[in-house]
């Protein structure tokens, strides 16, 4: 299931902002929003948008985002952390009946905002095509916008990672054909690529070829250039965090990536892991939050946060589709007012 970057939702909790007149601070689902003063009260329904996303531009609804480049941050007001943005439901398209949790994404026209690794170091980028359709897209669920996930993944033995920071990567092999796909698609092949450059770093084609089955390995491509390299790589790499069994149409679960990763010599890091796999996950969101701060392994930089999974593959009727979440960290970067 895509992830929904907008949504129908409900104010849970309004409060004032010591020292602030005109706005106040409002909570919906896990994240603190701050909103105009008196524009909304508890149990009233709005349009939520998460952080990173793009509104667009030629909707006059979003006018005042215009200083922004129509670009959803995380910023601080008055000492208060505000995660998203919340709209009256008066915003929205008339001629609908909206209830809560309704995802209005493609309704309204948000994007995602990505930054993603060049295509190619050249001059020249090379033409990208459409996604194949066959594997899914790489996209995780922020457990603050989804927290009845908590309750999906009590009990269930789990495995923590840590969420690398960088450019989603897919390789894959399906019938007798290899490719090579960024984030949102397949991305044809170029020496001076990134994608393509790791491919031949680990011999991907050929070890798929080896192997013959028709597989698909996701990972994060980090290293120079890329997020500001915050693993401090001085090259670009590969961490893997989920393999596909693409005539099966699943996900393999823990102990069967790491045989297949390792047992047939790929020679690919797995991204690390914060909590060896264990039974019984009986974590709180603020639990979650906390284990999600730290820095990357032998760096001084900040991580950007976690990904919880179970240990089996197993199905989320909120996400309908595959449970699994990400966590980031409370304090990520903001911009201060």
């Amino acid at each position: 299931m895509n992830r929904k970057l907008a949504s129908v939702q409900t104010i849970l909790s309004v409060e004032p902002i010591e020292g602030a007149d005109k706005i106040e601070k409002i909570k919906v689902l896990g994240w603190t929003l701050v909103a105009q003063k008196d524009e909304f009260k508890p149990g009233d329904r709005c349009v939520f948008f998460e952080v990173d996303l793009l509104l667009p531009s030629e909707n006059p609804n979003f006018a005042f985002m215009a200083k922004y480049n129509y670009r959803i941050r995380t910023i601080k007001l008055r000492g208060i952390l505000s995660q998203g943005l919340a709209l009256p439901l008066s915003t929205m398209p008339e001629g609908y009946f909206y209830q809560d949790g309704d995802d209005v994404t493609d309704l309204i026209g948000v994007k995602k905002y990505e930054v993603l690794a060049r295509f190619s170091s050249g001059p020249n980028s090379p033409k990208l095509q459409t996604w194949p359709f066959y594997v899914p897209k790489t996209d995780e669920t922020r457990i603050q916008s989804e927290p009845e996930l908590l309750n999906e993944m009590k009990g269930l033995p789990y495995y923590i990672t840590t969420k690398m920071d960088g450019a989603s990567a897919t390789y894959l092999y399906k019938d007798g054909f290899f490719k090579v796909c960024s984030r949102n698609n397949e991305v044809e092949y170029d020496e001076n690529s990134w994608y393509w450059q790791v491919a031949k770093k680990y011999d991907l084609e050929n070890k798929f070829k080896v192997f013959g089955k028709n597989y698909a390995i996701q990972g994060e491509l980090c290293g120079p250039g890329i997020q500001k390299n915050r693993l401090n790589l001085k090259e670009r790499d590969l961490f893997v965090f989920s393999a596909y069994n693409i005539d099966e149409q699943r996900y393999l679960n823990y102990k069967e990536m790491l045989y297949f990763i390792y047992a047939y010599n790929f020679g690919l890091e797995i991204v690390p892991q914060e909590e060896f796999p264990l039974t019984g996950f009986d974590y709180s969101l603020e639990q979650l939050l906390k284990m999600a701060q730290g820095k990357y392994l032998d760096t001084n930089n900040e991580k950007e946060g976690i990904v919880v999974r179970p240990l089996e593959e197993t199905y989320s009727k909120t996400l309908k589709g595959r449970l699994s979440f990400k966590v980031f960290k409370r304090f990520q970067s903001f911009k201060s007012f």
